[in-house]
């Protein structure tokens, strides 16, 4: 009896820990001053980019649904010379590009946005993962000397334009 009751309560201890993860909640930086919806708990990571302004810290917090679909969310704060100078849309362009080059990317389409008043893109591309074609969608926003980056990538698939949609809209700034 025992035999047959173990692999039972292994599978729904495996469904429940699968169901966990598909979850969505909301996540809050203090730091980055937003919240959004992510599946699970996201992992923090920072980087340096050494960049012709200087060194940039980049936070990026990540959070994945099943294998399929990885979402994302960064920021960086630009020396406020650089954010001023540039020129308008050029960084949130740059940003794009660059997001869109290092998948493997096509740009598909671009259009700009906008949040709380803050200048912002959409953007739609090709990408490829592992091997695999895959679709990145994304929105960037310039909040004075900070670029948001907010973008989901996956396979193309069962739902997975509704939940990249669901985590996109969900991108809210808070006080600063």
């Amino acid at each position: 009896m025992l035999k047959k009751v173990f692999p039972v309560c292994s599978l729904l201890l495996l469904l429940l820990v699968s169901c966990e993860q598909l979850r969505w909640k909301e996540f809050s930086s203090e730091a980055g001053a937003f919240s959004v919806l992510m599946p699970g708990k996201p992992e923090e990571q920072t980087h340096t980019l050494n960049t012709a302004a200087g060194d940039i810290k980049l936070t990026i917090y990540a959070s994945e649904m099943g294998e399929s679909l990885v979402f994302f969310v960064s920021y960086s704060d630009y020396p406020p010379e650089v954010a001023g100078s540039a020129v308008p849309g050029g960084l949130l362009r740059a940003a794009r590009d660059s997001t869109v080059q290092s998948q493997g990317g096509k740009l598909l389409a671009s259009y700009g946005i906008a949040l709380g008043g803050h200048p912002g893109l959409s953007y739609v591309a090709e990408a490829k993962v592992q091997g695999r074609e895959a679709v990145l969608r994304a929105r960037n926003f310039m909040v004075g000397s900070r670029l948001y980056q907010i973008f989901a990538l996956g396979e193309r698939g069962e739902g997975s334009t509704e939940k990249m949609a669901k985590f996109l809209g969900s991108f809210r700034l808070k006080k600063m």
